[in-house]
């Protein structure tokens, strides 16, 4: 790890980190390993099938401590007390390349942590990188599906999170089922997601109607679904689905791009459409792709870019 001096050089007691751009997030696991950092996120853009996926952007503050009704930060989920305990059996709902799924198994009281994902591609990226101990599984799974698919994990798991998965699920409801299901009783769940309206999507929906690109696009649908309704109502769904305790409210994540070459990289490696496109095509799509999510941001013109993600956070018992 590159030595970087912040202010006096010296990590200070309590201190909390963002660590913007971090990649797998080899540095953020050294930097929350120091005994005097309280914590850390890491933000960083990766690549699902297709769409738009935060792979890293809640774990470090989950354990924090916070009150689930006064969160910190749009970054804020809490399971019960904000602490996990001896013992926990967690499931790691989406897991992607793995990144968070390895940062619980670190944790001493964490007894051991399976990591599930759709993605064939995924599982065998974070079977590869981020496997550090026996505590570490990851499995192929649909989670709609999961418990009929891998009846071993029914009533299995002491603690359940998902970090900005439950978005590409279009029916939650199924999802929450195999989740209540995967949960011994009393065990709690932990979810991020999208809501209501994305940026990301609003610019896919009007490209998908863009005078150049729309016969390319005829069709293409970039898998995000949107619950439309309030928290409340969302909470309510929930109760349906095997919980019995349920907490929910929506806050905003706030992203912020540095440069105009920054945005293109990293939507270069998020947006699906790029998969119908022509390779040769693909500077100029992004170029148009940029001007409407921009227009639909009202930008102001600079090389930095910050653009709200609306969410929902939930916790839930069973």
């Amino acid at each position: 790890m590159q030595t970087l001096t912040l202010l006096d050089g010296h990590w200070k007691d309590g201190d909390v980190v963002l660590n913007v751009g971090c990649g797998t997030g080899n540095e953020t696991i050294m930097i929350v390993e120091m005994d005097n950092v309280s914590s850390v996120i890491g933000n960083v853009y990766a690549a699902p099938c297709a769409g738009y996926t935060p792979l890293m952007q809640t774990f470090g503050t989950i354990l924090s401590g916070h009150d689930f009704e006064q969160p910190t930060s749009g970054y804020t989920l809490a399971l019960s007390d904000g602490h996990w305990k001896d013992g926990d059996v967690v499931l790691d709902v989406g897991c992607g390349t793995g990144d968070e799924t390895k940062l619980i198994a670190e944790m001493d009281n964490v007894s051991s942590v399976i990591g599930v994902d759709i993605s064939p591609q995924m599982i065998e990226y974070a079977k590869t990188q981020h496997v550090i101990s026996k505590k570490v599984e990851y499995i192929q799974g649909d989670v709609c599906r999961l418990v009929e698919e891998h009846p071993q994990l029914s009533n299995h798991f002491t603690k359940v999170v998902s970090f900005s998965c439950f978005n590409w699920f279009e029916n939650q409801k199924d999802a929450l089922k195999n989740v209540s299901a995967c949960l011994s009783d009393g065990g709690e769940c932990a979810i991020h997601m999208s809501y209501k309206s994305n940026p990301v999507h609003d610019a896919n929906v009007q490209m998908n109607r863009h005078e150049q690109w729309k016969d390319q696009l005829q069709g293409f649908n970039d898998g995000l679904y949107l619950y439309p309704g309030s928290p409340a109502e969302f909470a309510e769904v929930v109760k349906t689905c095997g919980f019995t305790d349920v907490k929910c409210y929506s806050d905003d994540v706030i992203t912020k791009m540095h440069s105009t070459e920054d945005m293109k990289d990293s939507f270069r490696a998020i947006l699906g459409q790029l998969n119908v496109i022509p390779p040769n095509q693909h500077e100029d799509f992004l170029q148009d792709w940029l001007h409407v999510f921009d227009k639909i941001n009202s930008h102001d013109g600079s090389e930095t870019r910050i653009y709200n993600i609306p969410s929902l956070f939930v916790w839930a018992r069973k």
